[in-house]
């Protein structure tokens, strides 16, 4: 069962990367920017979708 997602980040290097083929500069983020690419291969159709940081309250107070 597959379906449509939208990511919203502020990390913009995970808005351009999937459409570029990059991989982060930070090696230590490798394995986990790999892993969304594999989950991307679940869905008909993603977008990502740049927001501000201030608008990323929720997702910053999970660190």
């Amino acid at each position: 069962m597959a379906s449509d997602l939208v990511v919203e980040t502020d990390v913009a290097l995970l808005v351009n990367a999937p459409h570029a083929n990059l991989e982060p500069p930070d090696w230590n983020a490798l394995a986990s920017f790999r892993n969304v690419l594999d989950i991307c291969g679940l869905f008909d159709v993603i977008s990502f979708k740049h927001i501000s940081r201030l608008l990323n309250v929720r997702a910053d107070a999970l660190y």
